[in-house]
């Protein structure tokens, strides 16, 4: 062996060293915060530094295949100054409310959410803070265990330019199927929940607020707010609002209102569907300075006011009404009650067809119920304790602030009230107005009307012959197209029965049904008739806030031939299910598993049965199936020069070819044949691909080439020469079991004998076909 001169091996050195390059890193989708723990920092492929962060969450996003994909927050804390932008189909997840802290706050400008501009973005599991909050300006989104607040890390409170921190904005277009699921907003600028929209069509549709809760929202314009109006959930402004469910919700200690919808009196938006079950408004208004008698001011628990469905919740101490209408028209409240509230219930400004069932006011500090300028107005059941009262009564009809453009009598109306008043001095109401019924007692009485009232007007008992109207009807509630069943439960022998449905529908049979088109609150009246006299009562059925079908499945983009699998997420206890997965394919399991053979965007839809109605939930697109990577070969090993011919065998009928056979070449065919020129063993990759996608399938080691003939020990070499890592080169040199500068310096001292006598493919490391100083750089470039 000739060794190297000093001038020969410097030569050498300077070549070799324009030929390093350096190594490239991959991306993944968990970003670790700048205070993470040493372990969630080394398992994390994006690291934040705790400046700027979102930088580091949107690369995240932007690495996501194009379909779907989740990126993962480590616990700690993200100093973000810009916005987040979550992409479509995609997940933002942390370590949990208490865990994950995303912090945004900019000086230059108020409002850095997380901004959902894309469709089908799941959110999950953190806190923001600051001048942040979520912005949801497309459909299909669910937002779940986040908590907002205005409140930055040091205590201070930070301007919230947006409308609420939970915020949907509808601009020219219609956003339907949100849900905020266990979210809450406190310590908050502005709303804790708001829906606004401008521009038509300016639709919110199908919108979800469930187990959420509004906290000390609002500070008044001098405490930093925005407005002076801020509210818990601020659920209607300008947008037009169809179907929306807000369950078991809290508001408590907000600036404003705890439930709100504007406006109050109809100004043209559209209302449909609104159910509140199980909520609570509490202590709202309270910080407010707004001094009493809250003429120009809301300070209430819910108001609400059109086609709304109000069950089951509760109001306790809120400064103005507990539950307040104004203008409105077709409200039904069941089951609700209000304690310690200036009012109980304040219906004023031309409200009508409001009815309270079963409702109950507890320690009103002024009146229990107040009416003014209203009409047809029930309340059924509706039992008041210890009232305040005020100018005499516990409950007040048609005074309004001696204002005489609403200070005008309540009319047609009906007022069935048990009082439980200490101090009978004061009258249970004054039962001013018109075209009124009252049926008055104190709880505990035998009699009905006590005498110490003078303006109380006994109920005439009507001809034991006449008949009293009553029905019943199921379902109550459901989508469109609802078909309802109406029972006669009149007595007094009617002669002939008239029914209104409320939708222009009609019917003169004694037990008809009905199939409701439109959502909305529909006022149903039964008239009967004999030839004593007539009697009509009213019912009421809601259209369009049934308990609701939803589902997921997993995986959204799946290769043709693989299973997805489906999981029923409706709300409520469904007892049947009715799925279509938009390839002919039908499933009746509550939780089924599809199998979709070819490419295509597919709609899915399930049809939820509930004990007498039923929900349907569509989702468009849903499904993205890809072609399904898969080749055969026709042999996998043999001596160099080895061909070998690749067959595609995918699913799904892709459209494109790439094949890479591991020796550095690829093709673009559909079924290449390749030869090997050299001994090896070789990963071979195919991805398919068509419009809708594509998918990879690796076999590592696919095949293995052997030397076209023996190889032979280098001169002045320990042992064979050896290909340490299966690329078909034979880089130990001196077969010392590893790469070395050794192996260097014996190649290039050998490369006459090497070309002579070893088979040279294995050996021509740049691939030129010839052994010179080529390889030689090659090799040393590869120590």
């Amino acid at each position: 062996m000739r060794p190297l001169s000093p001038t020969r091996l410097l030569l050498f050195l300077l070549l070799v060293a324009a030929f390093l390059a350096p190594a490239a890193s991959a991306a993944t989708l968990v970003v670790a915060a700048a205070d993470a723990s040493a372990a969630d920092r080394a398992a994390a492929d994006f690291r934040c530094d705790g400046v700027a962060d979102q930088i580091e969450i949107n690369d995240a996003f932007n690495s996501l295949p194009g379909d779907m994909g989740t990126v993962q927050l480590t616990a700690g804390t993200f100093n973000c100054s810009d916005s987040v932008f979550p992409n479509g189909n995609s997940e933002l997840l942390g370590a949990g409310q208490d865990a994950t802290r995303l912090v945004m706050i900019n000086d230059q400008s108020p409002w850095k959410p997380v901004s959902v501009t894309q469709p089908d973005v799941h959110l999950r599991g953190f806190t923001i803070m600051g001048s942040g909050g979520v912005l949801v300006k497309v459909s299909r989104v669910v937002v779940e265990e986040v908590t907002a607040t205005s409140r930055g890390p040091d205590g201070q409170l930070y301007r919230a330019g947006g409308n609420g921190m939970f915020y949907i904005w509808a601009d020219g277009e219609t956003i339907e199927d949100v849900a905020f699921i266990d979210c809450t907003a406190e310590d908050a600028n502005t709303h804790g929940f708001n829906m606004n929209a401008i521009n038509l069509p300016k639709e919110t549709r199908n919108i979800r607020f469930i187990n959420c809760v509004a906290r000390r929202c609002g500070f008044g314009v001098a405490g930093g707010s925005r407005s002076e109006w801020v509210t818990g959930f601020d659920i209607q402004e300008d947008n037009d609002l169809y179907d929306v469910q807000v369950i078991n919700c809290l508001a408590d200690d907000n600036w404003q209102s705890g439930f709100h919808f504007e406006p109050g009196e109809d100004k043209g938006t559209i209302k449909e569907a609104i159910t509140l079950s199980g909520c609570t408004a509490e202590r709202n208004g309270q910080r407010n300075p707004a001094q009493y008698p809250y003429q120009s001011t809301f300070l209430s628990g819910f108001y609400v006011h059109f086609n709304a469905a109000v069950t089951d919740c509760v109001s306790i101490d809120n400064k103005n009404a507990g539950f307040y209408v104004e203008g409105g028209d077709s409200v039904v409240f069941t089951r609700c009650t209000d304690s310690g509230s200036t009012y109980g219930w304040k219906v004023v400004k031309n409200a009508k067809n409001i009815r309270l069932e079963d409702c109950e006011s507890d320690g009103a500090d002024v009146w229990a119920f107040w009416s003014a300028y209203a009409t047809n107005i029930t309340l059924a059941r509706f039992r008041q304790a210890d009232a305040g009262g005020d100018r005499g009564y516990q409950s007040m009809l048609g005074w309004y602030y001696d204002n005489p453009s609403y200070q005008q009598p309540v009319t047609g109306s009906s007022f069935e009230i048990t009082a439980a008043n200490s101090n009978r001095s004061l009258g249970i109401i004054n039962q001013a107005g018109s075209g009124n019924s009252y049926q008055l007692s104190w709880e505990g009485d035998v009699t009905t009307v006590p005498t110490t009232l003078p303006t109380v007007v006994p109920t005439t008992t009507p001809p034991a012959a006449a008949p009293v109207a009553a029905f019943t009807l199921a379902p109550s509630q459901g989508r469109p197209p609802l078909n309802v069943s109406f029972t006669d439960r009149s007595t007094g022998v009617p002669a002939a029965w008239r029914w209104d449905f409320g939708d222009g529908g009609t019917s003169a049979a004694q037990n008809p049904y009905h199939v409701y088109a439109t959502e909305g609150l529909k006022v149903v009246n039964l008239t009967v008739n004999n030839t004593f006299s007539s009697n009509t009562t009213t019912g009421y059925v809601t259209v369009g806030s049934a308990p609701f079908a939803a589902f997921s499945a997993e995986p959204r983009t799946v290769g043709a031939g693989k299973p997805v699998a489906f999981t029923d997420r409706s709300i409520g206890s469904p007892t049947g299910w009715s799925w279509t997965f938009g390839d002919g394919g039908m499933s009746n399991l509550r939780n089924p598993t599809h199998v979709y053979a070819q490419s295509g965007l597919y709609t899915v839809q399930m049809i939820a049965t509930y004990a007498g109605s039923s929900d349907t939930e569509q989702k468009t697109d849903y499904i993205r199936v890809v072609p399904d990577a898969n080749f055969t070969a026709n042999a996998t090993a043999g001596k160099a020069p080895l061909a070998v011919r690749f067959a595609d065998a995918s699913n799904g009928t892709p459209s494109a070819w790439t094949w890479e056979f591991g020796d550095g070449t690829n093709a673009t065919v559909q079924n290449p044949t390749h030869v090997y020129a050299r001994a090896g063993n070789y990963t071979v990759n195919l991805t398919a691909r068509n419009g809708y996608g594509s998918t990879t399938l690796s076999r590592a080691w696919l095949v293995r080439v052997d030397p076209s003939r023996p190889l032979l020990t280098f001169p002045g070499a320990t042992g064979m020469p050896r290909d340490l890592d299966g690329d078909g080169l034979y880089e130990d040199t001196n077969g010392n079991g590893r790469r070395d500068f050794a192996d260097v310096v014996l190649y290039f001292n050998q490369m006459t004998w090497i070309a002579a006598n070893e088979p040279v493919e294995e050996f021509d490391c740049n691939a030129n076909g010839r052994i010179d100083f080529a390889d030689v750089v090659w090799l040393f470039n590869h120590l």
